[in-house]
């Protein structure tokens, strides 16, 4: 849709990058405002003034029978809407960092056919593991999602190289990457004696930091993964996901990023995958809207989206 409107302000360049879907004519417009309480505008005209409160300025028209949904949302979306159209949420360049994602988001290499040694349970096991020291010490979930994607990565490296990882050096390896993305993620990250300890001092920290840079090295400092986090917000947003949804939604993508089957599919399919099940499960209208299928790229139809489906409910069931 195109929206001529010579007052909207210079700074805004891409309507897309602030609105996640248009109303239908029959719903309601919610509008948020920063610094203000969200604003309820009815009919198919929805008109919304500019004002130096940095709130959307919009004059549109929304054809009837128009994509469905009650909300405008900032990108990424959170559950406040009193701050979802922040600066600080990319709203003036939010479609072109998201495309950014979308073109190094890829379905990795299945790794394990490199090292006979190990096993999926045994990834499985270490995974958990990485779950509950995220746990243990608070960390952010986007700090875990990249911990497990450094893991992954390195071992599909460290294969095609000829180098076997030892069953013995699997916690070391899930250390350091922790290490590694804690410095990446976090503000105040756990030090290297706060893993010695977790280890239960099988692990010196000198074999720690060595190793740390040791995969720093072998992932040539690319320490920067594309992950399933990176899209779950965007995609329950477009969903018009409440926090029970959306938490549901946070469940089954970190549920899937435990598993080897799931590390080995696109990331992109998995946060999509998540929300598909999290609508199939507590809802009873349509699981995918031709909204979602804008903002994820994926039809219901679409091989790896499906394959993504089945990963994320074979975590579940």
């Amino acid at each position: 849709l195109n929206y001529p409107n010579p007052s909207l302000p210079s700074n805004v360049t891409d309507l897309d990058a602030l609105t996640l879907f248009i109303p239908s004519s029959s719903a309601s417009l919610r509008v948020v405002t920063i610094g203000g309480d969200p604003t309820t505008i009815d009919g198919p005209n929805p008109v919304i003034n500019y004002d130096r409160k940095l709130s959307l300025s919009l004059q549109s028209r929304v054809k009837p029978g128009g994509l469905g949904g009650s909300v405008l949302e900032g990108i990424p979306p959170t559950a406040s809407e009193a701050s979802a159209l922040s600066a600080r949420f990319l709203n003036t360049y939010g479609c072109d960092y998201y495309k950014s994602l979308q073109e190094r988001s890829s379905r990795p290499e299945p790794y394990l056919q490199y090292h006979e040694n190990l096993t999926a349970p045994m990834l499985t096991i270490l995974f958990d593991w990485l779950i509950e020291l995220t746990t243990e010490y608070s960390l952010h979930p986007r700090t875990l999602h990249l911990c497990l994607s450094l893991v992954s990565q390195y071992l599909l490296v460290a294969g095609r190289s000829g180098r076997r990882v030892e069953r013995d050096k699997l916690q070391l390896l899930g250390a350091a990457a922790m290490l590694t993305a804690g410095k990446v993620c976090e503000i105040h990250p756990p030090g290297v004696e706060d893993y010695e300890y977790i280890c239960d001092h099988t692990y010196p920290r000198s074999a720690i930091t060595a190793f740390e840079l040791h995969l720093c090295s072998a992932l040539d400092f690319r320490l920067h993964r594309v992950t399933a986090y990176d899209f779950v917000h965007r995609f329950a947003g477009a969903s018009g996901c409440d926090d029970r949804e959306r938490n549901l939604v946070l469940y089954l993508v970190e549920g899937a990023a435990a598993t080897y089957k799931s590390a080995c599919c696109d990331p992109r399919a998995i946060a999509a995958g998540a929300v598909y099940l999290a609508r199939k499960m507590l809802r009873n209208g349509q699981a995918w809207t031709p909204t979602l299928e804008h903002y994820t790229g994926y039809k219901t139809t679409d091989p790896a989206f499906r394959e993504a489906v089945l990963r994320v409910r074979e975590v579940q069931w």
